[in-house]
């Protein structure tokens, strides 16, 4: 299961913990905080059952699918739950939080149907690809999603958003044909 706790910062008190999991294996790599102090969950799941009140998408892709979940402060309420996936197996790695509270994600899919609607890229190219998806900071629709790529194994680890709402994703590739328009090297 995944499990996510709140500590007061000054006493170091546990203010709550909780899990969310289904049957399967349940893992979350990124937690946020958006404007309104709830908390933004996303990892992956293997469980067909993991709540997904009021998602984008609440029907298990695959092998393995992208997670995330939206917790009330206080940790007491799920307010949304949502799969991101295609057949195959796909994992979310890091998060951002938008000004508007939208939800950037990013991770890897070996899914050559993993949604990439809006997206820069939306052909699959190799053994694994970067994954990165926008989604609405109620969880109800998925903005975009884009392939980053090349013919080998491509993984997005950290992802943040800079002053001027640009994206920056850092990650792996053993890809010799990865994309590096206007490349330091």
């Amino acid at each position: 299961d995944i499990y996510t706790a709140k500590l007061c910062g000054e006493s170091s008190q546990l203010l709550w913990g909780t899990y969310i999991g289904g049957a399967g294996a349940d893992h979350a790599f990124s937690v946020n905080a958006d404007s309104n102090g709830c908390i933004i969950i996303a990892g992956y799941t293997e469980s067909t059952d993991i709540p997904v009140p009021g998602g984008y998408d609440r029907v298990f892709n695959g092998v393995r699918d992208i997670y995330l979940a939206k917790l009330n402060p206080s940790g007491n309420e799920m307010l949304w739950g949502t799969f991101i996936g295609g057949s195959s197996m796909d994992s979310g790695l890091d998060s951002a939080i938008c000004q508007n509270d939208d939800i950037i994600i990013t991770g890897w899919t070996y899914s050559w149907d993993i949604p990439v609607h809006g997206g820069w890229d939306p052909y699959y190219n190799g053994d694994a690809d970067m994954y990165i998806a926008r989604l609405s900071g109620t969880g109800s629709s998925l903005i975009w999603g884009t392939y980053i790529g090349g013919s080998g194994n491509d993984q997005g680890r950290s992802i943040d958003i800079d002053k001027s709402g640009k994206i920056i994703i850092t990650g792996c590739t053993n890809s010799w044909d990865m994309p590096v328009p206007n490349a330091y090297d």
